[in-house]
């Protein structure tokens, strides 16, 4: 979202995704996002 493309652009949306997610995979969020908004996005991702 902050990067302004969809979250996980470049993979393949199947099972393998859903594991690696699982497993911990987060989207990539930008540097120049504000602390505020990259805590909230990583208590909404856990």
């Amino acid at each position: 979202m902050s990067t302004g493309q969809r979250a996980f652009d470049g993979y393949q949306f199947d099972n393998c995704l859903a594991i690696k997610i699982i497993r911990g995979l987060r989207p990539e969020i930008a540097s120049e996002t504000l602390d505020c908004y990259i805590e909230f996005a990583k208590e909404c991702m856990n």
